[in-house]
């Protein structure tokens, strides 16, 4: 039998869903009432699917933090973005996944794009079910078709992907062929694993922030850039136009803008299943409007988003940003504040018109990742050793960095990953650590010397991505020397940073980590060496080229593969998986390969006094997700 009782739950609230749905009138945003009056649109309740999502508390943000409301339709949300071709908090605010859960976890995943889904008990036979009546922005139905397009014609095609990522291939693994798909019907697809691939559920809810576009394409758009629907003689105007010669493939991925790339000028056109869609703008600014056929309505029937435009004004750099948010031209800036400038966002919130909401960042800024692999002997004398890790670890001054760096917005590390004696700032007990290693002997200026007395230098050098990485970087330094590390900085260009990175030139780097999402079932590969922050390089290449390269790693590190194996076959929210992230995060606690500094550092979330359905807690970008429920109070 083919069943799996954790999906239960999820199938049974899709039910009620249904008969929820069937029995409402639904409302439009007053912004379409005169196109459907003059015949360009037809009626909401035919352009919306036969079961569309319903959202109210707790649907798009837990429940504990946000005080849901039944908004209104109206207005335009002003915003500002840095990159002309790209705004990661309008991606954030329109992107749609196939499966999703409240904030930006793995731990009580629902339908989305899909009606229902269910997974074998033996995690490899994966089944999904389209919303029957489900539309593109253009009204155009979506179908299996279109599901078959993205995967055998564009996913399988070597010319447009030459290789296909990890996560959609069995076992999400890099080794192993691509997953399976099987068209069953009009609305109904499958995906098979040869391997178990509970974690594939993950995947297509949140990991990679996972945009539809993966899986569903507009194929009624798109074919006519694929060489194997439409002749290249009817594409040569565009391919022209584009300076290509006959590379369709090039061509067509200029028009196959998913993910981030929705916020460029090539979306425009491009039917879409998102709440707003991209439209002509003057230069300098990205223009979205509601999309007539979005899936989702409130527990009232009115259709979502609730705002009508979202608009944004390039801006040049993060101070023009703060600027305009003070001085009141925008009414939502998530992605682009900062914590640094919390003081000065307070001084001006009333001026500016604006509330000050501090939520969580996803994401842990500084993070110090030593380079297991770095080649100079009296490092590998000495990194190889938990004692020396521990004592890094011991070395930092959370207190201060919260203190000073985070102004007092921030904790220590979790301690299901640091366990609490490890996170203290003890420098007596890093020194007894270091001499218990055999680093007792010391150099004429007073510095520890390798276990088999050779000169010892740590040796940082860091991109300052966060406003926090340098200064945070520089207050470790001088903590290590005070316990007899030699330790320096310096600062580089991130293309520098990753050109080091990619010849194992970097010996110590502070970047950024997921660990605040991996407590919410995401993001384990952020744990692996071959995560971009390249903590074991060699030992990276060892496991992806099955031996033939790198260098073999040490049985620890295998144990490491052993429970990311574990929490691949697992679905999430079944036992299996809760242990095997629990033996992740021991793991974790038993090795230290790399040091957590702080935890949930807080992001400023800075909203309009008028925008209503604001959350009050959880992590920043998971607010930005839900954009499509704010709402302007009359």
């Amino acid at each position: 039998m083919k069943s799996s009782v954790p999906f239960i739950v999820v199938l049974l609230s899709v039910l009620l869903a249904t008969v929820s749905a069937g029995a409402m009138t639904y409302t439009e945003s007053p912004m379409l009432a005169e196109r459907v009056a003059s015949g360009e649109l037809p009626p909401v309740d035919e352009r919306l699917p036969l079961n569309p999502v319903v959202i109210g508390p707790g649907s798009l943000i837990g429940a504990e933090q946000l005080d849901w409301q039944v908004g209104r339709h109206g207005g335009t949300i002003r915003s500002v973005h840095l990159n002309p071709n790209s705004c990661a908090q309008i991606f954030m605010n329109i992107n749609e996944t196939l499966l999703r859960a409240p904030g930006i976890g793995a731990l009580d995943i629902q339908p989305n794009i899909v009606e229902e889904y269910t997974v074998s008990e033996d995690n490899t036979e994966f089944t999904f079910r389209l919303r029957e009546g489900l539309r593109w922005s253009d009204g155009h139905p979506v179908t299996t078709e279109d599901v078959r397009f993205a995967w055998e014609d564009v996913l399988l095609n070597s010319q447009i992907t030459p290789a296909v990522p990890r996560k959609f291939r069995s076992g999400g693994t890099g080794d192993q062929e691509p997953l399976q798909l099987e068209i069953i019907d009009d609305y109904t697809f499958r995906f098979v694993s040869t391997v178990p691939y509970g974690y594939l559920i993950t995947n297509l809810t949140i990991e990679g922030w996972a945009p539809y576009g993966e899986i569903i394409k507009p194929k009624h758009y798109l074919s006519q850039f694929h060489a194997d629907y439409t002749p290249l003689e009817d594409m040569r105007s565009a391919l022209r136009e584009q300076e290509l010669d006959d590379e369709w493939w090039r061509l067509f991925a200029n028009y196959d803008v998913f993910g981030i790339p929705l916020t460029s000028v090539r979306a425009i056109g491009l039917p879409v299943l998102t709440p707003w869609m991209r439209v002509e703008s003057p230069g300098g600014t990205m223009v979205y409007e509601r999309n007539p056929y979005f899936f989702k309505v409130d527990i009232e029937g009115n259709q979502l988003p609730y705002v009508d435009t979202l608009w944004s004004e390039e801006v040049g750099d993060h101070e023009m940003v703060t600027m305009k948010t003070i001085s009141g031209e925008v009414d939502l800036i998530a992605h682009y504040s900062r914590l640094v400038n919390l003081p000065m966002y307070q001084e001006f919130h009333e001026s500016g018109n604006y509330d000050v909401h501090l939520l969580d960042m996803h994401t842990v800024s500084s993070v110090v990742y030593p380079n297991h692999n770095y080649p100079d002997s009296a490092w590998q004398e000495v990194i190889g050793d938990v004692r020396f890790r521990q004592a890094l670890s011991l070395t930092i001054d959370r207190d201060e960095l919260i203190s000073t760096l985070y102004y007092g917005q921030a904790s220590h590390v979790d301690p299901m990953l640091i366990p609490e004696d490890l996170s203290a700032f003890d420098p007596e007990r890093a020194e007894l650590l270091l001499d218990s290693m055999g680093m007792e002997a010391r150099d004429s200026e007073g510095f520890r010397l390798s276990p088999s007395g050779q000169p010892l230098e740590l040796y940082f050098e860091v991109f300052g991505r966060n406003p926090d990485i340098v200064p945070g970087t520089e207050l470790l330094v001088e903590h290590l020397k005070e316990v007899g590390l030699r330790a320096t900085m310096r600062q580089i260009s991130g293309e520098l940073r990753g050109q080091r990175a990619a010849a194992n030139e970097l010996q110590l780097s502070v970047e950024y980590s997921a660990v605040p999402r991996m407590r919410l079932g995401t993001m384990v590969v952020h744990m692996l060496p071959d995560a971009w922050t390249q903590w074991a390089p060699r030992w990276a290449r060892w496991y992806a080229s099955e031996g033939r390269e790198g260098e073999r790693p040490p049985l620890w590190v295998d144990e490491l593969y052993s429970v990311f194996d574990a929490i691949q076959e697992s679905a999430p929210g079944t036992a299996a998986a809760d242990a095997a992230w629990a033996n992740l995060f021991l793991w974790y606690s038993e090795h230290v390969p790399f040091i957590f500094t702080v935890d949930y550092v807080g992001h400023p979330f800075l909203a309009s006094k008028q925008l209503m359905n604001i959350p009050h807690g959880g992590f920043n970008i998971a607010a930005e997700y839900s954009a499509q429920q704010f709402f302007y109070a009359e």
